[in-house]
């Protein structure tokens, strides 16, 4: 399990198809088609809650910190 500072954090469900699909780099629409049972508006909600849990300052950083850190779950 990654760690940022002292709060293990992982991606399971939904929050880890739409990272892996944001690592793909998909658009919003093409993550939800992709997915499906979700709109590209719910893929905002999950990539805004994602950012904020990770403290990104936009999507480009949300990305790179997934990246790195390679939380996304297999």
């Amino acid at each position: 399990m990654i760690e940022i500072g002292d709060l293990p954090l992982r991606l399971y469900g939904r929050d880890a198809a739409v990272a892996a699909c944001l690592l793909d780099g998909m658009t919003n629409k093409e993550i939800a088609r992709a997915i499906g049972g979700v709109t590209d508006h719910g893929v905002e909600r999950v990539l805004r809650l994602l950012s904020q849990r990770f403290m990104a300052r936009n999507r480009v950083h949300l990305a790179l910190m997934l990246e790195r850190s390679e939380r996304v779950a297999a």
